[in-house]
């Protein structure tokens, strides 16, 4: 999403809409993030903890030369992959198993390299925000399923479809719990297509 200001007030609610209660940040030092442990909802802590990577001096938190934190709260696929050391003995054989973790913002940083080259290769910034989302698209949707380019094509059409079912008939947009949206009326219209419903 494009923000317009990069400040605390700004930066805080638009994290508050976008990422689920009960997550696991990772950021840079950018001051402006300082105090998302301190949000709550309902006197608990919204989210589970704050990592933050400081790039004057690393970027990976612990840096390689360090061994990498051990969680048994993280997703699978944001545990350390190039980690081939023991598990301490201290975590044992636990489920959920401790996996070895280390925060970065690497992906973020190469996404948006992309994305600003795209943009900045077009002086129509107007359009900024419609090339956000043909990015986000592209990335989240049809690279990421591996899919044929027949079957990213049919997919294409299928969302359009979703979004733009016709004349007279309201799309169906989705209500993910840990939103705004979601906190005011649980109950909206869900999106209830073979997709969205895993």
């Amino acid at each position: 999403m494009r923000v317009h200001r990069r400040n605390t007030e700004t930066l805080h609610a638009e994290v508050i809409d976008n990422i689920l209660d009960g997550s696991i940040i990772c950021s840079d030092g950018w001051a402006a993030y300082r105090g998302l442990l301190d949000l709550d909802v309902n006197g608990q802590q919204r989210y589970r903890d704050h990592l933050i990577v400081i790039h004057d001096r690393n970027f990976l938190d612990p840096p390689r030369s360090e061994d990498p934190y051990f969680r048994n709260d993280i997703n699978f696929e944001c545990r350390d992959k190039q980690f081939t050391g023991p598990l301490p003995q201290l975590y044992g054989n636990q489920n959920p198993p401790y996996l070895p973790f280390r925060c970065h913002t690497q992906h973020i940083e190469r996404s948006w390299i992309e994305l600003k080259r795209k943009v900045e290769s077009n002086t129509n910034f107007d359009e900024v925000d419609r090339y956000i989302g043909c990015y986000l698209y592209q990335e989240n949707v049809l690279k990421a399923g591996q899919l044929t380019p027949m079957q990213q094509f049919r997919k294409i059409l299928l969302d359009i479809q979703r979004v733009y079912p016709g004349p007279n008939v309201q799309p169906i947009k989705a209500n993910r719990p840990g939103t705004r949206m979601y906190a005011a009326n649980p109950n909206a219209d869900l999106c209830e297509c073979d997709e969205c419903a895993q």
